[in-house]
């Protein structure tokens, strides 16, 4: 916070004087692009995160942002390529193993997808929806048990989600407990 907090006053400053805002830029670029992948113009969402991307190298969100667009494009090994280098300029954040894991189980990469989703529910014990996508991971790798500890897991965490539950259900009929399937465990 506190160099983002320095970067808008040197903005600010810059502004001030009637010179440009190169510290803003990137910001601004980054907030553009969020608001125009909100609004469905992705290609141009892109062409901003990407320019964000090159005026602050270093950024890891703008690079999780470009990661979003990349998914919502259908580009899902562009997505996890940018998540890898969000990842390793921040890895402490574990949204970005979160979605890591998402994405490599989309493209059937179980393994790698468990390892990324495990890295964020170590970084955030209560992350709901962690819990819950290594539930799906471990359903389709037939670890029933541990899909069931996840999803239980995730259900504590968030006990108003109804996907929580609808995973559990599943996964009782899968294994033939439909009974306990049928009322919604």
């Amino acid at each position: 916070a506190r160099k983002r907090n320095w970067a808008h006053s040197r903005a600010w400053q810059a502004l001030a004087n009637g010179t440009s805002a190169p510290a803003l830029e990137p910001l601004y670029r980054r907030a553009l692009g969020r608001s125009l992948r909100g609004l469905g113009k992705l290609d141009e969402a892109y062409a901003e995160l990407v320019r964000a991307v090159e005026l602050a190298p270093r950024e890891a969100e703008t690079r999780y942002d470009l990661a979003l667009v990349l998914e919502d494009k259908g580009s899902p090994e562009e997505a996890a390529a940018a998540l890898r280098a969000a990842i390793e300029r921040d890895p402490q954040r574990p949204v970005y193993s979160y979605r890591l894991g998402v994405v490599l189980h989309s493209l059937g990469r179980l393994d790698q997808a468990a390892e990324n989703l495990h890295r964020a529910v170590a970084l955030h014990s209560g992350f709901a929806a962690a819990q819950a996508a290594l539930g799906d991971v471990y359903m389709d790798l037939g670890r029933d048990e541990d899909a069931h500890r996840f999803y239980q897991r995730a259900a504590q965490l968030d006990p108003a989600s109804p996907h929580n539950y609808d995973r559990l259900a599943r996964l009782a009929y899968r294994q033939g407990r439909y009974r306990e399937a049928e009322h919604g465990l």
